[in-house]
């Protein structure tokens, strides 16, 4: 009696000390009065440590965090409209979702993010649900209260990374999303990247300035793409190296619903998208711990991304010495790629060292702007 008493107490917390003595108490008044008092007080006891962990989960936990480094998509874009979004890119505020949201937690998660929005005053509010592991029905009709009033003080809101079937239903049934939902299906992304693209097209569109990805009659010239990448880096001096590089590249027209390669082929080559969009269908299907009914097609449904002008293909799996590990498919009009061999990069560094220099410089650059999207710590 002693040990679990007196002894242990340099061994716990203050208010875990204190749940101890309340348990002890609970079953020794208990049992005095009842036959049944010893198990009746250690259900009690039970209660009050559950009780004890859910107000101290609720109070302690943080299912969200703003993204610091996610003011801007990972897309390559021309001069003129880089220039247009760094004067916006404190109006998109990026949240992640993460942990289980449950009803302890939700009213805290709605206020907390309102009031940072409205200190914020973004136009655009994108929330992630990329980290996210579950929610119950009381967050998600908070989430339904905090998009209501994100919206209701004139800030778009925009979706993405929905983790698994079971969370789509919950949103969908408190109408957040789906046909009645608060959030159209054009605002439901499948990354966060591709929700910050669609704010940064937006706002690009209301000043008047058509994003040049999506432009579906101007033929955008390998150089011109080489130079948006010469433009964003920093004091760079390759605008010479772009024609020579250019030259290396061979132009390929890929028609609608064909495929540039699968996932486990091995890469020859590696592309650059000129024209159109490019659907990237990944080798990782959905996992089936994400679906009720583990027989459903859903279970083996897999991840998809779109790329776009500018894109690099096939450049991680070539240095990596692996497969693509995602198939490439022209959209609707098809697509127009550039395509460089592997073996023609191996030759370049004896042969034309400029052009090889610009183009590791732009393969580093594409790989550090998702570093920074993905890998690199957010708060």
């Amino acid at each position: 009696m002693l040990d679990w008493m007196v002894h242990c107490r340099p061994l716990m917390a203050s208010a875990e000390y204190g749940l101890v003595w309340l348990s002890f108490a609970s079953v020794l008044w208990l049992s005095i009065r009842s036959p049944f008092g010893v198990i009746q007080g250690m259900v009690l006891g039970t209660v009050f440590a559950t009780s004890y962990f859910a107000v101290k989960y609720a109070v302690a936990q943080r299912n969200w965090e703003v993204l610091n480094n996610a003011h801007s998509s990972v897309t390559c874009r021309p001069l003129r409209e880089r220039v247009a979004l760094d004067d916006l890119s404190h109006r998109i505020f990026a949240v992640s979702m993460r942990g289980f949201s449950f009803f302890g937690s939700s009213l805290v998660l709605s206020q907390t993010l309102v009031a940072e929005a409205h200190r914020l005053n973004p136009i655009w509010v994108c929330i992630d649900f990329r980290g996210l592991v579950g929610i119950d029905s009381t967050a998600a009709g908070q989430l339904k209260f905090l998009v209501l009033q994100l919206r209701n003080s004139g800030m778009h809101v925009s979706l993405s990374s929905v983790p698994s079937k079971n969370i789509e239903g919950l949103l969908q049934a408190h109408q957040i999303i789906g046909p009645q939902g608060l959030v159209p299906d054009d605002l439901i992304f499948s990354t966060l990247d591709d929700a910050l693209q669609g704010s940064e097209n937006k706002m690009l569109v209301d000043r008047g300035i058509d994003p040049q990805m999506l432009e579906t009659e101007k033929r955008v010239t390998l150089e011109d793409i080489f130079q948006n990448y010469i433009d964003s880096m920093p004091s760079s001096e390759l605008a010479d190296a772009r024609s020579s590089l250019a030259r290396h590249f061979v132009l390929q027209e890929v028609v609608e619903g064909e495929w540039l390669f699968e996932a486990r082929d091995k890469p020859k080559k590696i592309y650059i998208v000129g024209h159109g969009t490019m659907r990237l269908v990944f080798d990782v299907p959905v996992s089936k711990r994400d679906v009720i009914d583990e027989s459903s097609s859903l279970a083996d449904e897999p991840k998809q991304l779109a790329s776009f002008i500018g894109d690099v293909l096939g450049d991680a799996a070539f240095y990596g010495r692996d497969a693509y590990g995602f198939g490439a498919k022209a959209e609707e009009g098809g697509c127009t790629v550039y395509s460089l061999s592997t073996s023609k990069i191996q030759r370049l560094e004896h042969e034309d060292l400029p052009s090889m220099y610009l183009l590791h410089k732009i393969f580093i650059y594409n790989n550090a702007r998702y570093q920074k999207q993905y890998l690199v710590p957010k708060g």
